[in-house]
């Protein structure tokens, strides 16, 4: 009789299987949080060649001051032309910029590491922390001697005068007031209350995207208003900057674009000007704008007093007392001029960018369709970026004048 062999079941059992499935794709998921999670492999090697960057180019800094200092062959001391001229030599493809502090001291900031350093006249180098916009909103700022290199939270850098902080209140607008950016218009204020917005220039990171901006001039489609660059030959021809502006400090168009591709931004006047008294300067009494909300408006032939909107004047009048505007103040080291053409346009493409693709055009803005009448600044609906009656309420004069008409505009 045969003996009757059992049935041996050598297959995979589907429970067997998910469980094998089970513990491949969790080991999958553990392999990839090593390799990239928050101390993953992947972000520790990007993280040391991060700070080997940063070593690097720490090297060549010090290097930088040392070759500036023995330049100097009278006090073999740094100074501010051999310091550029080495900083050039060691880092020939960088966009950088240099500060003099004033004080025996140079700040160097690099646009790609996003690094800073404090550099003294001994050749000491230091690295300096990063400083975050929402760290330079306390009062003691306005007695702070130097400017302040300042980021937010995507890394676009701004330069903070000295004798302003930046304002974050009830009058500014901003996606999150805890983490304010650039490209909504950051207000800064001095001590007096004082408020202009900061206008970046170049490449600029939203929360969703990036926008490059020119400093240049515009034109603007009267049915669209789109922004269109233009070229040299037709601002020559019809829109130049005037000879009569001979007080304006920044007049100097290649001087000024000097200045915003070196820092990467200019600041205008958050409100239109009204009166903000006289100073004295060595002896000499000198009229002189306040960027606030009036209190009061003015009719022609009114005299003029504090806080009153600053209308019926002479466009090279105006440009004079603007230049007035921080004489002899030890504290602020912001040059201030009637705003020139080029800063016009770009602020309204900046406008256009970010606050409202139709403002050049948009009629329902403010008073404008109340018969003209004058309102205080800061009082109507007219607000952009944080800037307040770009569009509406008197007329705004810049440096340049219209050629074909012998007429300022």
């Amino acid at each position: 009789m045969k003996k009757l062999k059992s049935r041996t079941n050598k297959g995979i059992t589907l429970i067997a299987l998910v469980i094998t499935i089970i513990v491949l794709l969790i080991l999958a998921g553990v392999s990839i949080a090593t390799l990239t999670g928050e101390n993953g492999i992947l972000t520790q090697a990007n993280e040391a060649k991060e700070q080997m960057e940063i070593s690097s180019e720490k090297e060549q800094v010090i290097l930088a001051a040392s070759d500036a200092k023995i330049g100097n062959d009278t006090s073999y001391k740094v100074n501010e032309e051999n310091l550029k001229e080495a900083l050039d030599r060691q880092f020939s493809d960088q966009k950088m910029f240099v500060m003099n502090n004033n004080d025996g001291t140079f700040t160097v900031s690099f646009e790609k590491s996003l690094s800073n350093y404090l550099i003294d006249e001994n050749g000491k180098v230091e690295i300096l922390e990063k400083t975050f916009l929402t760290q330079c909103t306390d009062d003691s700022m306005y007695k702070k001697n130097t400017n302040t290199i300042a980021y937010d939270e995507l890394s676009n850098r701004i330069i903070i005068p000295s004798g302003f902080k930046v304002l974050i209140d009830d009058t500014t607008q901003f996606i999150d007031k805890a983490s304010p950016k650039i490209f909504e218009g950051i207000v800064i204020q001095d001590e007096i209350g004082n408020e202009f917005v900061y206008i970046p220039c170049g490449n600029v990171k939203t929360n969703d995207s990036n926008f490059t901006i020119s400093l240049n001039r515009y034109t603007f489609d009267q049915n669209t208003g789109k922004s269109s660059e233009i070229n040299d030959s037709i601002i020559d021809d019809l829109y130049k900057e005037s000879d009569d502006m001979s007080h304006s400090n920044i007049n100097n168009i290649s001087s000024f674009k000097n200045s915003v591709a070196l820092f990467g931004g200019f600041y205008i006047a958050r409100y239109e000007a009204s009166y903000g008294g006289e100073i004295s300067v060595e002896g000499e009494k000198l009229q002189v704008p306040q960027s606030k909300k009036s209190t009061s408006t003015r009719n022609s032939g009114v005299n003029l007093e504090i806080g009153m909107l600053w209308n019926n004047i002479p466009q090279n009048t105006a440009d004079l007392v603007c230049s007035n505007m921080y004489k002899g103040n030890q504290f602020v080291s912001a040059n201030t001029s009637l705003v020139n053409s080029y800063a016009w346009d770009t602020t309204l493409t900046f406008i256009q960018q970010n606050c409202g693709e139709y403002y050049v055009i948009d009629k329902t803005i403010g008073n404008i369709n109340t018969n003209y009448n004058i309102s205080n600044t800061g009082e109507t609906t007219d607000i952009a970026c944080n800037i307040y009656n770009i569009a509406d309420n008197i007329c705004e004069f810049t440096t340049e004048c219209y050629l074909e008409a012998n007429s300022n505009k």
